[in-house]
């Protein structure tokens, strides 16, 4: 295993502690972004800085991924894993370092997983995740857990409540998110360890599990050899249904269901009235036909849309601010542009856009050869992973 020295090295790279929060990781790779992008820094080594800052936000920004770092799992050297893989003490070891980090579990269900919650306050959402290394039955809890939490508190909120809490469902009925290099790593070492301490059951598990995720011949191969040592020793096996997950969510929504009926269903002497009661028939005087406005029209072309030269100098201030800038030029000599304005769409991580916002540009219209420029600073919400910059403009005859 890792010593706590190398663990930290993402957390180095980013300049930030490992009890960082997302917000606190995210903020920081946005600032060495700016600071080592080839347009702001071209040099060699500045490329190689961002490959490393990059390589360290792909780890540490994935829930599942960032667990797994955390615990060492995964990420020794080759050579040193030969070195100790015969190794009792390297077993003794791996086996205080990597248990389920719920019930202190080992065995071969051990598998590095995230799982999805919501949380709606008033019309703001929040997905989150409770991640880390767990044992089947710890999955199966938390799985139930998670997707509770997101039916009571996560899928009023607007707009994005209904659809994550929809795919937290989902996803947590799949017993959660779990990434493929680093639940290989920990099935193959799963696999080691327990053959070394003579678990041969559990190690002849961990390889059939292995198979979900490594499907090359190699693994296949090393699989087929180690049944072929022991054909007498069948593999450990664990419980698959989800009763408790079902009855969770099955109460739930069923509760839903009652305190609507209760709300909105109609009692029966309500019910009775309206049946016998026909609706009577109205005479309606129709109304005076209204006349229909022809609009202007130009006989003329519109000029082609290369006439309008847009420089936009928008950028990040901090992970909760940006500033929207640049300037728009008609370079025709005749049309004029009116109506011009810059929309600013703020989308999350998924790339879906979470908001608006409205840039004037002044003069909003703008005569040939005139130019217009806007400069405004906006507020961007947490959850605002990118943002991008369009012009509007409507041409107007001389």
């Amino acid at each position: 295993m890792e010593s706590g020295d190398n663990r930290e090295e993402h957390y180095r790279v980013l300049g930030v502690p490992p009890s960082a929060t997302s917000s606190e990781i995210k903020t920081a790779y946005r600032r060495l972004a700016k600071q080592y992008h080839p347009d702001v820094n071209p040099s060699t080594e500045a490329a190689k800085r961002m490959a490393e800052i990059n390589h360290a936000y792909s780890i540490l920004s994935d829930p599942a991924r960032k667990a797994a770092y955390d615990a060492g799992l995964g990420f020794a050297e080759e050579s040193e894993k030969e070195e100790f893989v015969e190794s009792v003490e390297y077993a003794e070891a791996f086996i205080r370092d990597v248990r389920c980090q719920g019930c202190g579990r080992f065995d071969h269900t051990l598998r590095v997983v995230a799982f999805p919650y919501v949380i709606s306050i008033i019309i703001m959402s929040f997905k989150r995740f409770e991640a880390g290394i767990f044992c089947h039955y710890c999955r199966s809890a938390k799985s139930a857990k998670c997707a509770a939490i997101s039916l009571l508190f996560g899928w009023w909120g607007f707009p994005f409540g209904i659809f994550w809490t929809l795919e937290s469902l989902v996803v947590n009925f799949l017993r959660g998110n779990t990434p493929k290099e680093e639940n290989q790593q920990l099935l193959k070492q799963l696999a080691w360890v327990n053959a070394i301490l003579g678990r041969i059951d559990e190690a002849k598990a961990a390889l059939r599990d292995l198979l979900k995720y490594d499907k090359s011949e190699e693994a296949r191969r090393i699989k087929d050899e180690f049944y072929k040592d022991y054909p007498t020793i069948k593999p450990s096996k664990v419980s698959g249904v989800r009763f408790g997950y079902l009855a969770i969510v099955t109460a739930i929504i069923a509760m839903y269901v009652f305190i609507g009926g209760a709300i909105f269903g109609e009692s029966s002497e309500t019910s009775d009235i309206i049946k016998s009661t026909p609706a009577q028939a109205v005479p309606v005087t129709p109304s005076k036909p209204v006349p229909i406005t022809t609009p202007k029209t130009s006989p003329l072309i519109p000029p082609s849309d290369s006439f309008v030269v847009w420089q936009d100098t928008s950028n990040w201030v901090s992970h909760t601010t940006a500033r929207i800038s640049g300037s728009v030029t008609n370079a025709h000599h005749d049309w004029s542009i009116t109506n011009v304005k810059i929309v600013m769409e703020m989308v999350d991580k998924s790339d879906i856009v979470i908001q608006k916002a409205n840039i004037a540009v002044l003069p909003s219209t703008i005569t040939p050869s005139g130019k217009g420029e806007y400069n405004k600073t906006v507020e961007v919400p947490y959850s605002c992973d990118a943002f991008s910059t369009v012009l509007y403009w409507t041409w107007e005859p001389p």
